[in-house]
C-alpha cells in the first residue's frame, strides 16, 4: 500500500466536502488491484445541512460516505484502506476512544496517556501490524489554534474507523474486516464525519447529533435497584437474593426507590446455560423472579450471550454452534484475544447461523415471558464482535454483533431494557438503551480514580446515545476486604449523581451507608446524597468542564443548581442556587 504524504492538520481541516473528496480521490494503489475511494455527498448533505444548523456558529460539520471502487475485473480481499494522513503538533492535547469499554487515550500528541487499564494492542491482539503506535477507533479529537477538531465514524452497522498516532503522524484507517470485493463493484462504508470548533462539548453535541440520525436513542426511564456482584460475586445463592429483598422491601418501602433486583453472574450451572440454574438455587429461577415481584419489585438478570465455556452443555450439545479454525475446531477466545475472567476457556458462538440466534432469542423469551425479566444487563460483548476474526457469509465482525444484539432484542421485547457491558461503543448504537461506560467498580483508591476519569471523558454520551452507566454504586467496604476512605465513596456518588443513569446499590443491603453525602462547601447545610441519586433527583446529566474535565454543572429537578469538582481522593461540592 502506498502511503500518503502527511498533510498539517489545519490544511486538512478545510470543512468543505469538495476538500476531503479531493484528499480520497487518491489513495494510490491498493493490494495491487486498481481502485478509487471517493467521498460521496448526495446521500449525506441533508445529515450535514441539518448539523449545521443545530450546532453553535462556529461549529463547522461535514458528514460523508466513502465507497470503494474495485475498478479490476477480479475480485479482491480488503482489510484495511489507509484513507488520511494527518501532520499533528506535539504539545496539543488528544482525546482517542478505543474499540471497547476498557480503552481511552488523552494527553497531548507527543505524551500520550491510557485512562483505561487495558492496552487494546497488548492485551486484546487488535491494531495487528500498527508498529509501536497509539491505536484507538471511531473518533479522535485534537486542539490546535483555539480550536477542537474531531474525526470520528457517525454509523457503525459494518464497518468502522481506526486511528494510529505514532510520532506527530495520525494515520486514519477505513477498516474493511477482509471484506471481498468483486471486480468491477463498490462497497459503501458508514458515514465519517470532520468536526471543528472552540469548545469541546460543542463539538461532541454535533457528533452526537450525527450519529442519532443513523441510530436513534432507545429511550427509557432510569432504573434503580441492587445488584448482587459487588457483595457476593459469583457466590451468590437463592438465599442471599431473598434476604437482600427483604431489606431492600424493609429499608426502602417506596418500590421506585430501589425498583430491581438484579441477580449477577453464579446463578447459572455454565457459562452458555442460562436457562439451568445452579443448585444454589433451589426454588428455581422462575420462582424466585415470581416472589421478588410478588414483593412489589421487578428481576433483573446478567448475560453473557456471546460465548459458553467447555463445560455448558450448549457447548457439549451443539459444538457446530461455535466458530471454528481452519483445523474445524471451536476456537477458545484466548487464542484469538483476551480469554475471559471466569470459567475459561470461552468459545465464541457464530450469530450468523439461525440456530444460534434462534437460541438467544428463545432464553430472552423465556425470561421476559415466563420470569417477567425486563431488565437484562448484557456483559462480554466485545466476544461477538472480535476484529480480524473471520465470520461466515463475509459477515463482518460489527454485523455479526448488531445479528446477535438484534436477536436478543427479538426475544426481550421491544421496551426491554438492555445494558451493555465490556462492549464494543460503536457497534452498540441504537442498540441498548444504556451502556456501562467504566471499568468495573472496585473498592480501590486506584480503580475510583480509573473509573473517574474514565466517566468524565464519556459524559457526553448520556441521554444522547444512551445512558450512561457508571457500575454500581457502592457504600461500604467489603467485610475483611477492600477499603476506601470516605472521600472516595464520595467520588462514587458524584459519578452516579452526574452521570443521571442506571444506580444499582452493590453493597449487601444490610450495610449500605446513605449518611456520607456531598456537603455543601459554601457551608448552607445542603447536601446531595444517595437518595438523591435513587429518586432521581438530577434533572439530566452533568455538563463537564476544565482542562481535565473535572468541573459538574449538576441541576436538580427542583431547580437547584450544583458545582461538582472532582479532585483524586474527593469531591467539593458547591451549591450554586
Amino acid at each position: 500500500m502506498n502511503r500518503q504524504k502527511a498533510v498539517p492538520l489545519a490544511q486538512f481541516f478545510v470543512n468543505d466536502l469538495h476538500s476531503i473528496r479531493e484528499y480520497c480521490r487518491h489513495l494510490g494503489d491498493l493490494h495491487h488491484v486498481t481502485t478509487n475511494v471517493e467521498a460521496t455527498s448526495e446521500a449525506t448533505s441533508e445529515a450535514t445541512s441539518e448539523a449545521n444548523k443545530a450546532a453553535p456558529s462556529q461549529v463547522k460539520v461535514v458528514e460523508t460516505q466513502l465507497v470503494m471502487h474495485n475498478d479490476a475485473s477480479e475480485p479482491a480481499c480488503f482489510r484495511e484502506v489507509t484513507l488520511f494522513n494527518i501532520k499533528l503538533k506535539a504539545a496539543s492535547p488528544i482525546y482517542m476512544e478505543g474499540y471497547q469499554m476498557l480503552s481511552q487515550t488523552t494527553g497531548t500528541v507527543a505524551q500520550p496517556v491510557a485512562i483505561g487499564r487495558i492496552d487494546e494492542i497488548r492485551d486484546y491482539s487488535l491494531y495487528q501490524g500498527s508498529q509501536g503506535a497509539v491505536c484507538g477507533s471511531n473518533l479522535f479529537m485534537v486542539k490546535e489554534g483555539g480550536l477542537w477538531y474531531l474525526i470520528g465514524a457517525t454509523s457503525a452497522f459494518r464497518t468502522d474507523i481506526q486511528f494510529q498516532l505514532k510520532g506527530e503522524e495520525l494515520q486514519v484507517l477505513w477498516d474493511l474486516n477482509g471484506t471481498n470485493l468483486d471486480g468491477n463493484c463498490s462497497y459503501e462504508s458508514d458515514y465519517i464525519a470532520f468536526i471543528s470548533g472552540p469548545e469541546r462539548s460543542e463539538v461532541l453535541a454535533a457528533m452526537a447529533k450525527l450519529i442519532n440520525s443513523h441510530h436513534p436513542q432507545r429511550l427509557s426511564s432510569r432504573k434503580t435497584g441492587w445488584c448482587s456482584w459487588y457483595c457476593y460475586y459469583a457466590d451468590i445463592t437463592e438465599s442471599i437474593v431473598r434476604q437482600n429483598l427483604d431489606l431492600m422491601v424493609k429499608d426502602f418501602p417506596e418500590p421506585a426507590d430501589l425498583e430491581y433486583v438484579q441477580i449477577d453472574d453464579g446463578y447459572q450451572t455454565a457459562m452458555g446455560d442460562w436457562l439451568s440454574e445452579s443448585n444454589k438455587f433451589e426454588s428455581g429461577l422462575k420462582k424466585l423472579c415470581a416472589d421478588i415481584k410478588a414483593k412489589g419489585r421487578k428481576p433483573a438478570i446478567w448475560l453473557a450471550p456471546f460465548i459458553a465455556d467447555g463445560n455448558s452443555e450448549v457447548f457439549k450439545q451443539h459444538p457446530s454452534w461455535f466458530i471454528h479454525d481452519a483445523n474445524g475446531q471451536p476456537v477458545e477466545a484466548g487464542n484469538l484475544t483476551y480469554g475471559g475472567w471466569r470459567c475459561t476457556p470461552w468459545y465464541l458462538l457464530d450469530m450468523t447461523q439461525n440456530e444460534v440466534r434462534s437460541r438467544i432469542k428463545h432464553v430472552c423469551e423465556v425470561m421476559r415471558r415466563d420470569y417477567g425479566i425486563d431488565y437484562f444487563k448484557l456483559d462480554a460483548c466485545y466476544w461477538g464482535a472480535i476484529r480480524g476474526l473471520k465470520y461466515r457469509h463475509e459477515v463482518t465482525a460489527i454485523a455479526h454483533y448488531r445479528l446477535g444484539l438484534s436477536a436478543i432484542r427479538q426475544g426481550a421485547g421491544e421496551d426491554a431494557y438492555l445494558l451493555g457491558c465490556n462492549a464494543p461503543f460503536w457497534p452498540s448504537f441504537g442498540l441498548v438503551e444504556a451502556q456501562r461506560v467504566t471499568d468495573d467498580v472496585d473498592r480501590t483508591p486506584e480503580r475510583v480514580r480509573q473509573i473517574s476519569r474514565e466517566f468524565r471523558y464519556r459524559a457526553w454520551m448520556g441521554e444522547t446515545l444512551w445512558q450512561n452507566d457508571v457500575d454500581c454504586l457502592v457504600t461500604r467496604p467489603l467485610p475483611g476486604g477492600q477499603d476506601l476512605a470516605p472521600g472516595f465513596f464520595r467520588i462514587l456518588l458524584g459519578l452516579a449523581l452526574t452521570a443521571a443513569g442506571p444506580v444499582l446499590i452493590g453493597d449487601d443491603m444490610a450495610r449500605v451507608c446513605l449518611t456520607n453525602g456531598l456537603v455543601d462547601a459554601r457551608g448552607s447545610g445542603a447536601q446531595l446524597t444517595v437518595l438523591d441519586a435513587l429518586q432521581r433527583k438530577v434533572a439530566a446529566p452533568a455538563r463537564f468542564t476544565g482542562d481535565n474535565l473535572d468541573t459538574a454543572w449538576l441541576k436538580l429537578t427542583t431547580g437547584a443548581e450544583w458545582k461538582l469538582t472532582f479532585t483524586d481522593d474527593d469531591v467539593i461540592a458547591e451549591k450554586l442556587s
